[in-house]
């Protein structure tokens, strides 16, 4: 294993847990749970009424930002966002293929054989999306993370930037596709994915 790893900070909600886990709240107040999207218990109905009341603002905010694009989630390609039956103004581009801490440690796949398993997956010419996280592929994993480049280049891929695959296409050709939570192997939690 790659001995940089251990250089890692634990993610901010990691440092949070452990912050609280000797705090005990007054056991004569009843807690009061605000959080969205916790996996293990329902989003209170407080908070759906109030989110539903504000759909509209909620829904457009990243058109209000004037953004022309985004990479928000995960999808099969670039896509016109439709949040309560609204097609948003901006493209989505999301995320198609999985992240090394996705794959790392799941099904066999270390980081002996990861960037092997990545090009696999992007052997066919066709447009993809890839998720970097500073933490481990500028650092912890930048070997491995240099050798997929060179891998892509190999495969004949031109890399570029968002903003690149934004101005290789006519935004109003996109189709339009509802958003939703869904779930990707490897990942904790939720990610907001295109219906398809």
């Amino acid at each position: 294993m790659n001995p940089d790893l251990d250089r890692l900070q634990p993610y901010p909600f990691q440092k949070l847990g452990d912050l609280l886990k000797n705090n005990a709240p007054p056991s004569t107040l009843k807690p009061v749970n605000l959080s969205i999207g916790e996996p293990k218990h329902a989003t209170p109905e407080f908070i759906k009424r109030v989110l539903a009341e504000n759909l509209d603002g909620l829904a457009g905010y990243l058109d209000r930002w004037g953004l022309t694009h985004a990479s928000d989630g995960r999808g099969s390609g670039p896509f016109v966002p439709v949040v309560e039956g609204v097609a948003l103004r901006h493209a989505q581009f999301p995320t198609t293929l999985p992240t090394l801490d996705e794959l790392i440690g799941c099904d066999g796949i270390d980081e002996g054989n990861v960037v092997r398993h990545l090009l696999g997956l992007t052997a066919r010419d066709r447009p993809q999306v890839h998720t970097l996280h500073a933490e481990l592929e500028g650092q912890a994993l930048a070997s491995v993370f240099s050798a997929l480049i060179r891998g892509w280049k190999d495969q004949g891929h031109r890399l570029g930037t968002l903003d690149d695959a934004y101005r290789s296409i006519d935004p109003s050709t996109l189709a339009r596709k509802a958003v939703d939570w869904g779930s990707v192997p490897g990942r904790s939690g939720q990610v907001v994915t295109a219906v398809d």
